[in-house]
């Protein structure tokens, strides 16, 4: 609900009209009706709260009114007990906030607790459903006691906010009688009722002292004593009784004294008039004024008082100013002058003559004001003029042209900001808000039929203080230093009103010499100069030409000013922007078109001319401000500063300047259109911007929009924007806007560049309908402190009523504190600020601490809305302004809790952190024994690995010298011819040689069979067992011990390792027969087994046997349970064959007798399935064909070696081997026959390959420095070195290796110990297959590339991808240069980026030829291909593979091909 609503609005400027009745204040309307939302247009009576909520008694509920909305709480709507309607006559509120609230027709109070929004009445409660009472008044007291008196039933106390109740009658039997005229409750708390029948003191202990009772009926009525008013001063109370007698009662004695009037009527009413008058008011016998001084009484009837009518008197009114005001029994009101003691009665129109169509209705209202309104009996509501004595019928004289509502009222109130709330009985509710006279208004031209003629664009006072003020109906008034016009500017000059100046004036100023300047819209300069001796001024008008360059940019000027150097600057808007005004030849101007060529295009639409405290010149444009020193020697040195608005706080807000003002103490603001107010708050030392400090609406401004801006002498700012008038406060950097100028507007808008200040101090504002002005230091400010309620609170968007199930147990703006669960995180807060001045112009700043990082400032908006709040507690808190736009120190706050589901509360996140800690000890614990018992596995694992690996690395170890024992003696029993008994001799030691070879290849099996992963294949078990025990026939011939083998399997495919099985039996029969005698046997049978679907290996022999004990230890590792100690055994061959059965998850049992035999059986299971949660297993699908490895030491690619060729001497191999005597001895084997490099380690091999370039490379693995496999990675990686044959040699034999090294690009692996003939045979070959694949490489004809691909099928190629890759390049390079006879050797080298020493070796080592035969042979073959395919010349063919010389051409050609080139094509034509 806002002032600005035009559909009832209603705008009463008294001031402006010839109005007949000038005492009528100037007050705006205001109405509300059922479409604004009240419930029902009869409104009884009407209350506002202690928090300023207005509260209106309808006939259809209590309506309560916030400014903005109506909300209305029915009685039916909550219970229909004993309640026949809605219909409330009367509202009190009670110390406590409850309201009270009476229906005339069920005679029943009823308590209304805001806070709940509940209602509470005696039928409520079940002892009290049936209790007929019926009430007269209800009195509420400073205790909080609330009494409901009754004529018939007695009287009714609710005492506390419990609702309890005691009741007062001759049924309770507290008093004797049931007529109650009113309740009084003392200073000291005591209450006092006054009846029929007596006083009734009650204390605050409850204790009832009965004064004046009558306790007998005998006498009746006529020895009783009624009491109808009191009043308390400081040490008595009066009592009102019977018979004009005053009882007074002393509060220290306790003892009544009687006082006399000698009416024979009844006293209704006691007032204090003041401290030394009482007012005594009988009820058909006129007054009594009592005088304590005197302690005289003065009796005023209708006999000595003329203008009395009637000596019946209803009620009576002591007003501010000490007049009586008397309800008599007759229209009308009187009034009663304490002063003089002379009474008036007043009478109103009325509506009606009928005075019982409605109820007298008489009351006094005082307002704030101090206005005294009168509604007499009977109507006519009415303002009281002191000065002339009478009552001004208020906007309700009947067939008055002013009428607006019916002269009778049900009820009036003022409120505490002195706003009239009227109750008529035209239907509606009025609100009227006076001026307060702050503001005034002046029409300019009396004609106000149009749209123009007021509309104010300049406002200027001249040094004679005349105001000059120009419309838009083009013409410039003047008035005098009294504001009495003096006509407008004519044509010729003078000031009248003749024809007006041509052209509407934007801007006017009067220079040093009193010219008065008029900028105009469209029409130029004019420049007014002062005539001695006439009253009419010179006129000079100067106008934009196209054909003088010193003519005006433009003709729409905005803006004129004269600066610190008496230079005359004129703005125009629209084209070329700024004029500076030379006194030459007449005038002229210098502008953009000359002189001013720097000037920025950006300032073409000035609006707005100044200068700031430097004398600097500030020019606001639509697109910035520009600023420029006045001190300039020149118009084309002034250099100008741009300032538009840009990213960041600290620029301009909005380009478009529409004011700029420099205050007395220096400020400069400026006033921009969409950007609030900017004040330069940073400047370099000649006074030049270099920052901007904003106010916008978050800073309390109404509008962002600013027209006009002019400081009064305290340099406080006074703001004009479209619709209102505001006050910046420069010191407190605070605003306050003023409603009072928004109301005078009325739909009006101020004007551009209109605004000025007199000499006297009054500032002036045009606007679209004349001048507002003002009086700055007659304004005050508004302290008016609405308090801020919260009205409605929501969760999810939804309404939240107060309830015991809702999170509101009270209405919303009675908590200080809520909570809420995790849920209900989505909430919404609507707030009001209790100022029923403008509710519109208030402003609100609310903020959620805890969420909000600062203050949110808003006007339109009241509702706070906040989503997904985390659980958590936070402070809501609100502030508002006034209706002014004062801010108030009124903040509401709310705290508001969210808590957290269960899994977010304290006790679960302590329960989480116990179920941590468990888990973390439980786990620990596990950890603990788990790495107790790992640590246990692991110490145990790492002894038997120390031992496995200790063997480990002494088998490798002790290949290199059992390399240096088996070669030689091979080399001696094969090269030479040594007598038979050193034959023998060097024959046994070869063979205990290859004893110890096996026992190592024993312990490298162990070790294997560990690591490596089962490779599974279907095996024909029985003839697999067969094949292997024939490798044992011809040591069971030789022991002379029998072999049985029993195959029993028939066909029965079993999935195991081929290998490891191959290894677990070749254990058990080397056991076997290792402690069987010679003449008995050993039997081996597979067969399935007769239990169990298992297939049963057994080995059975008829050896010495094992005991217990034995059999108890049998498969631990390195265990020896030989007896000869000259034979000791590793104890390594039966933990293989435990560890084979243990990963083909088979069975293993012993039986044994000592001297009779042993026998051991392992159980194998059928099919696949136990094998399915293995990760070390790799299924094979080979075929089922079986292939058993030999045991036996033999040299096998030795047999199968060709004859050796003679090796080339020239050939350089590199031995790099860490052990001196193998490297000597290698070297002595091969010197013979190639030229030996020696090093000790992987590093000085590098270096001496780099650096030497050898053919052959033979390097060990294990080696300090540099290992032989990063010294092979490095040599294969440098593509100088890339091309060498490399053999390794380790004591590692196991194929993970060998694969290992392979992998890094060596020609082969040889395992220790080797045989030399072995190593010289496998040299040869390398050396073979190289000479192989260089004339491989070099072949280019058909025939070649087909033998080539027949070679590459038959042998396998050995030279890296990198060697392949550079002959590529080479021939590549070779192909490109083929037709350049002088292609070099040094190019080709060049541009493979080698020297030539380095390129000749590797060519020489990849093909062996020299590059000069390389490069040959490929343009031979060139040549060749160019033969059998072309049909040029021998010559022509000569020159396109570079040999220009035929002859000799020939030579190499035949030389190659042994053929002449004729001859060749000759031959290739006839093969087709």
């Amino acid at each position: 609900m806002t002032v600005d609503r035009l559909r009832y609005l209603s705008y009463i400027l008294l001031f402006l009209f010839p109005v007949i009745v000038s005492a009528q204040p100037k007050c705006y309307f205001e109405h509300y009706g059922s479409d604004d939302g009240l419930p029902q247009h009869s409104i009884m009576d009407i209350h506002q709260d202690k928090n300023g909520f207005m509260w209106f008694a309808t006939w259809d509920g209590l309506c309560k009114f916030d400014g903005y909305n109506f909300k209305t709480y029915r009685i039916l709507d909550e219970s229909s007990k004993q309640i026949w309607g809605n219909r409330i006559e009367r509202i009190y509120e009670d110390i406590n906030g409850y309201i009270w609230i009476t229906l005339p027709y069920e005679r029943k109070p009823l308590r209304f607790d805001p806070k709940t929004e509940k209602f509470m009445g005696l039928r409520f409660l079940k002892e009290y459903a049936d209790l007929t009472f019926s009430y007269k008044n209800i009195i509420t007291t400073k205790s909080g006691k609330v009494w409901f008196v009754s004529d018939h039933t007695g009287a009714i106390c609710i005492p506390d906010i419990k609702f309890s109740v005691e009741i007062y009658n001759k049924s309770s039997k507290h008093i004797r009688t049931n007529r109650i005229y009113t309740v009084h409750e003392d200073s000291q708390g005591n209450s006092w009722l006054l009846t029929d029948n007596g006083l009734y003191q009650i204390s605050k202990e409850k204790k009832i002292t009965d004064l004046f009772v009558e306790k007998t009926s005998r006498g009746g009525d006529k020895f009783s004593q009624s009491f109808y008013s009191v009043l308390e001063m400081k040490s008595e109370i009066w009592f009102g009784s019977d018979m004009g007698r005053i009882w007074i009662y002393n509060k220290h004695s306790g003892q009544f004294r009687l006082m006399e009037t000698h009416s024979s009527s009844k006293i209704q009413d006691i007032k204090s008039i003041d401290e030394n008058q009482i007012l005594l008011v009988t009820n058909s016998d006129g007054f009594f004024i009592y005088h304590k001084a005197s302690d005289k009484m003065t009796h005023y009837t209708k006999d000595n008082l003329h203008d009395m009518r009637t000596n019946t008197i209803h009620s009576s009114h002591i007003d501010r100013d000490l007049n009586v005001w008397l309800e008599l029994d007759c229209i009308g009101a009187a009034r009663f002058n304490t002063e003089d003691n002379t009474l008036k009665h007043y009478d109103t129109k009325v509506e009606t003559a009928v005075s019982n169509v409605f109820p007298p209705n008489f009351f006094i209202l005082e307002d704030q004001n101090g206005r005294t309104w009168v509604h007499p009996r009977g109507g006519g509501f009415s303002l009281f003029d002191k000065k002339n004595d009478r009552l001004i019928p208020f906007y309700n004289e009947p067939q008055s042209v002013d009428w607006r509502f019916s002269n009778m009222l049900h009820c009036a109130f003022s409120d505490k900001q002195g706003n009239l709330w009227l109750s008529t009985r035209s239907q509606g509710l009025e609100k009227i808000i006076f001026k307060n006279d702050l503001f005034s208004t002046r029409i300019i031209d009396e004609n106000i039929h149009t749209t123009v003629n007021n509309d104010v664009r300049c406002i200027y006072v001249d040094s004679q203080k005349r105001m000059w003020v120009s419309t838009k109906l083009g013409k410039t008034f003047v008035y005098d230093r009294h504001k009495k016009p003096l006509g407008y500017i004519c044509s010729d000059g003078s000031i009248g009103y003749g024809d007006p100046l041509k052209g509407t004036c934007y801007s006017i100023l009067e220079d040093d010499r009193n010219n008065i300047w008029i900028g105009t819209k469209g029409d130029g300069v004019y420049r007014l100069q002062t005539q001695t001796g006439s009253n009419k001024y010179k006129i000079a008008q100067y106008k934009s030409s196209d054909k003088d360059l010193y003519s005006l940019t433009g003709n729409s000027i905005y803006s004129i000013f004269q600066d610190n150097k008496k230079r005359i600057w004129v703005g125009s808007y629209g084209t070329g922007g700024l004029n500076l005004f030379e006194n030459k030849n007449g005038g002229r101007f210098i502008n953009i078109k000359n002189h001013l060529k720097g000037y920025p295009s950006t300032g073409a639409q000035i609006r707005v001319i100044s200068s700031d405290k430097y004398g600097n010149i500030c020019v606001g444009t639509t697109l910035g401000l520009i600023v420029f020193s006045s001190d300039f020697e020149y118009p084309e040195s002034i250099k100008y500063n741009v300032y538009n608005r840009q990213e960041g706080d600290n620029s301009l807000h909005s380009s478009d300047i529409y004011d700029i003002r420099t205050t007395r103490r220096g400020e400069t603001y400026l006033a921009t259109f969409g950007g609030g107010l900017s004040l330069i708050n940073q400047v370099d030392p000649k006074g030049f911007p270099l920052g901007f400090e904003t106010y916008t609406t978050r800073n309390g401004l109404p509008s962002n929009i600013i027209l006009n801006i002019i400081d009064d002498r305290h340099s406080n700012l006074w703001i004009a924007t479209e619709g209102n008038i505001l006050k910046l406060d420069t010191q407190k950097k605070e605003f306050e806007t003023y409603s009072e100028a928004s109301r005078m507007l009325s739909g009006a808008t101020f004007s551009e560049g209109s605004r000025c200040v007199a000499d006297s101090g009054i500032i002036y504002f045009g606007y679209s309908k004349g001048l507002i002005y003002l009086d700055h230091d007659q304004v005050s400010n508004n302290t008016f402190k609405p308090y801020v309620a919260l009205t409605k609170f929501q969760i999810s968007n939804k309404d939240i009523a107060v309830g015991e199930d809702s999170p509101l147990k009270e209405n919303i703006d009675d908590l200080k504190y809520i909570k809420l669960n995790h849920k209900q995180n989505i909430i919404s807060l609507e707030f009001v600020a209790l100022d029923y001045v403008d509710p519109a112009r208030i402003i609100y700043a609310y903020m959620l601490e805890g969420f909000d990082k600062e203050w949110i400032v808003t006007q339109n908006q009241r509702f706070a809305n906040y989503t997904n709040l985390a659980p958590g507690k936070y402070r809501f808190k609100v502030r508002s302004t006034n209706s002014d736009g004062v801010w108030m120190n009124n903040e509401h706050i709310l705290d508001i809790e969210i808590t957290p589901s269960f899994w977010q509360t304290g006790w679960a996140y302590l329960l989480y952190i116990a179920a941590i800690i468990f888990f973390i000890y439980l786990i620990m614990r596990i950890l603990f024994v788990f790495y107790r018992l790992q640590d246990k596995i692991k110490l145990e694992h790492e002894q038997a690995e120390m031992k496995i690996r200790f063997f480990t690395d002494i088998s490798h170890e002790i290949r290199t010298p059992l390399t240096m024992i088996v070669s030689p003696v091979e080399n001696i029993l094969h090269n030479s011819h040594p007598p038979e008994d050193i034959k023998s001799q060097l024959q046994l030691v070869l063979k205990n040689t290859n004893r110890m070879i096996r026992m190592v290849n024993q312990i490298l099996d162990f070790r294997k069979v560990q690591k490596q992963k089962l490779n599974l294949q279907k095996t024909p078990v029985g003839d697999y067992v067969e094949e292997i025990c024939n490798g044992f026939t011809d040591i069971s011939r030789d022991k002379h011990i029998d072999l049985i083998i029993n195959n029993e399997a028939g066909n029965e495919l079993l999935w195991i390792d081929r290998d490891s099985f191959e290894k677990l039996l070749f254990n058990l029969l080397s056991n076997a027969f290792k402690y069987t005698p010679e003449g008995r046997r050993i039997e081996v049978s597979i067969r399935p087994s007769k239990k169990d679907d298992l297939i049963e290996l057994q080995v059975k022999d008829e050896g010495t046997g094992m005991t217990r004990d034995v059999q108890n230890k049998l498969f631990v590792r390195f265990a020896s349970f030989n007896k000869d100690k000259s034979k000791p055994s590793t104890g390594i061959g039966l933990s293989i064959v435990k560890e084979v059965a243990d990963k083909h998850h088979a069975k293993i049992t012993v039986s044994s007798e000592q001297n009779k035999g042993t026998s051991f059986s392992v159980f194998f299971e059928r099919g696949f399935e136990h094998f399915q949660n293995d990760s070390n297993i790799i299924l094979s699908h080979a075929d089922n064909s079986i292939e058993v490895s030999t045991r036996q030491i033999s040299d096998p690619e030795i047999k199968n070696l060709p004859e050796s060729e003679t090796p080339d001497t020239n050939y350089s191999i590199l031995v790099a081997e860490d052990d001196t005597d193998l490297r000597q001895f290698i070297k002595s084997m091969l010197s013979p026959h190639y030229h030996i490099l020696e090093a000790a380690d992987g590093k000085a091999g590098y270096n001496l390959a780099v650096e030497q370039l050898p053919d052959f490379i033979i390097s060990d693995i294990m080696m300090p420095e540099i290992d032989g496999l990063e010294f092979l990675q490095k040599i294969r990686n440098r593509t100088e070195t890339s091309h060498i044959p490399f053999i390794l040699l380790s004591a590692k034999s196991d194929i993970e290796s060998k694969l290992h090294g392979l992998e890094y690009g060596a020609d082969d692996y040889i395992t220790k110990p080797f045989s030399v003939n072995y190593l010289k045979a496998r040299i040869e070959n390398i050396i073979r297959q190289r000479k192989s694949l260089i004339e491989s490489l070099s072949a280019s004809s058909p025939k070649q590339t087909s033998a080539k691909k027949d070679l590459k099928d038959k042998q396998p190629v050995s030279i890296t991808q990198a060697d392949e890759i550079f002959i590529v390049k080479v021939k590549d390079e070779i192909f490109k240069n083929m037709d350049d006879s002088s292609f070099l050797i040094d190019d080709l080298a060049s541009a493979m980026a080698m020297s030539r020493t380095v390129f000749f070796k590797k060519i020489k080592s990849l093909t062996g030829q020299a590059p000069v035969d390389f490069i040959r042979d490929i343009r031979m073959n060139h040549a060749a291909r160019l033969l059998e395919e072309t049909s040029y010349s021998v010559k022509e063919i000569g020159y396109m593979v570079g040999i220009s010389d035929t002859k000799y051409f020939t030579q190499c050609f035949k030389k190659k091909f042994n053929t002449p080139p004729s001859e060749y094509r000759n031959r290739a034509k006839s093969s087709l």
